[in-house]
């Protein structure tokens, strides 16, 4: 398997969450890293790359950093924006 490369130049998440940074990243690493080995790499990845402005992700009323970096993953790996 080819590497994947995958660059957050600014992920903004409201301050009042008091969400772990480091947590989250590395929840999101993981899930993602786990998504593309069960999953492949998603085609839209496969030709230029995939830019995704405008990100958002569905999580509870009050999101952990690992649910909210979970749910994150899900939603890049789909490519998914609003």
């Amino acid at each position: 398997m080819r590497p994947v490369e995958l660059h957050v130049e600014r992920l903004v998440v409201p301050a009042a969450l008091r969400l772990d940074p480091i947590a989250l990243q590395d929840a999101l690493e993981r899930e993602l890293s786990r998504l593309v080995a069960e999953r492949g790499i998603p085609r839209a990845w496969a030709t230029d790359g995939l830019r995704l402005d405008g990100l958002s992700a569905r999580v509870g009323a009050i999101p952990t950093s690992r649910t909210l970096g979970r749910s994150l993953a899900e939603t890049i790996h789909r490519g998914r924006v609003r």
